[in-house]
């Protein structure tokens, strides 16, 4: 199979929402206190989404689209920010039932990344239609990867902070932030956001999840404790 082959199969798949269950977490579109994008996985039977933080801002809720042929929508609950620009988000409404796969689940991506030198950047837009914009990789480290547009009509955009970032047909990261004078976007790989955000779903192995905070109803005890007289007490005779 040519490489030129395979870019076509991995563009069909995006655009029909048919996603490879090891390849591609579903998309959506965020609007917060600014415009981007979340990547959405499942645990224990509840859907959550990475954000980069800044995206966030100080909102704590957020209204999320994704894409295919209904366009599901959401709604985010802001629950933890993390280091590397990253957030995680609670997930309900009719999108939250097409989440990925589990969000502890790591891949492994040095040799992917090794052999890269093209990328593809996956956006959704705010109708809920997916954008893909062909890059360069022309930077490569342990934590970030750097892209380049390939021609004028792939170039990064405001909005587009939290897209997935495809090599070779496997997810390998998530666009952190472009710069405006060169036009080249900084890639937190996956494998580094994932392992960033699991130990607050560790700390919930005990078969609870962690979901937005209810406000706890104040117990009143009927036992009374005498901490000081303020007279002496009467003796009965």
């Amino acid at each position: 199979m040519t490489t030129k082959t395979k870019w076509m199969i991995a563009t069909l798949m995006l655009s029909s929402g048919h996603l490879l269950a090891n390849a591609f977490p579903p998309q959506a579109f965020v609007q917060a206190e600014e415009r981007g994008q979340a990547l959405l996985f499942t645990r224990l039977n509840n859907c959550y989404g990475v954000t980069p933080a800044h995206v966030m801002g100080s909102d704590f809720f957020a209204s999320l689209m994704g894409t295919g042929k209904n366009r599901p929508v959401g709604d985010a609950d802001f629950l933890q920010k993390f280091g590397y620009d990253l957030s995680i988000l609670y997930v309900s409404g009719s999108l939250s039932q097409h989440c990925g796969n589990n969000i502890t689940d790591i891949p492994n991506l040095d040799d992917l990344l090794n052999g890269a030198t093209r990328a593809v950047v996956s956006s959704v837009n705010d109708g809920g239609e997916l954008t893909r914009q062909t890059q360069t990789v022309i930077d490569k480290g342990l934590i970030y990867f750097r892209v380049r547009p390939e021609s004028p009509s792939d170039r990064l955009y405001q909005g587009m902070s939290g897209s997935l970032v495809i090599v070779n047909e496997q997810a390998a990261g998530i666009l952190q932030s472009v710069d405006a004078e060169t036009g080249e976007g900084k890639v937190l790989r996956l494998d580094r956001a994932l392992e960033t955000v699991r130990p607050f779903f560790r700390s919930n192995d005990n078969n609870t999840e962690t979901i937005p905070i209810s406000v706890a109803q104040p117990t009143i005890s009927s036992k009374i404790e005498v901490i000081e007289w303020s007279e002496p007490p009467l003796s009965l005779i």
